[in-house]
């Protein structure tokens, strides 16, 4: 059960605390303290514009803003937008065409600033280290720290390239023999470093397509076709339709 702190007028739900935590109204703010006392949190909504309802259960999917009470329910709130469904990156396209689920190759009206592989990156940099010896098939990797290293992007261990799938703490999930290399042995402690080829560090780019959730990765484009190819749902997302017309983001930073 919990305990909410909820605007008059708008029905806005300010604050949302455990049935435990004790919320003190003031004349112009509502305090929060925990069962000992200590203070979690100041209000900054006078008593008078707010009211405090006690035992409440809220809806199973809650979140932030998703929701408003209007004293006995919680109603949707007609102006929330689902986080997951706004694109984070730059704009770099628009479809021309509905797409359903299961499309991977898009027509797109413009596509010149949807590309796989990014210019950035001029000079060979150290990434790491693996820590265990490879055969050419395993596809688990165990590195000496993985926290400069990110998923969808692809690396190099001596002449092999290799593209990051997952990562989970110091073990990476790979598709060996990369871009067209060769999966190889490789020993304990050989170096993992970005792909330099014509000063061209290369990557496949995520995008989003304004309005849902679902991520691509884009693996080609036909820039006379204006077609990109695409792998659906990946980042663990779901492949969704989407309407001809709407415009497509950058998911990460390039």
């Amino acid at each position: 059960m919990s305990k909410i702190l909820v605007a008059n007028d708008t029905q806005r739900i300010w604050a949302v605390h455990s049935d435990s935590d004790t919320l003190t109204a003031a004349e112009l703010q509502t305090v929060a303290t925990n069962s000992s006392g200590v203070e979690l949190a100041i209000y900054a909504i006078p008593s008078s514009d707010s009211t405090i309802y006690n035992s409440v259960t809220l809806p199973g999917d809650y979140e932030k803003g998703k929701y408003l009470y209007n004293g006995s329910a919680f109603v949707s709130n007609s102006k929330w937008v689902d986080p997951d469904t706004v694109p984070k990156g730059q704009p770099c396209g628009m479809l021309n065409e509905d797409l359903d689920a299961s499309e991977t190759e898009i027509t797109c009206k413009v596509i010149t600033g949807i590309f796989n592989g990014v210019a950035e990156i001029n000079k060979s940099i150290l990434f790491g280290s693996i820590s265990e010896d490879l055969d050419t098939s395993e596809t688990e990797i165990d590195v000496s720290d993985s926290s400069a290293l990110a998923i969808n992007r692809a690396y190099k261990i001596d002449n092999e390239e290799i593209y990051v799938t997952a990562i989970n703490s110091n073990t990476l999930t790979v598709t060996r023999g990369y871009n067209s290399t060769t999966a190889a042995t490789h020993s304990n402690g050989a170096n993992l470093k970005n792909i330099v080829t014509n000063s061209i560090y290369k990557y496949d780019a995520l995008i989003q397509i304004e309005g849902s959730s679902e991520i691509m990765r884009v693996t080609s484009k036909d820039s006379s076709a204006n077609t990109i190819t695409v792998v659906r749902g990946v980042e663990s997302t779901t492949a969704a339709t989407h309407s001809n017309g709407t415009t497509i983001y950058y998911r990460n930073k390039v």
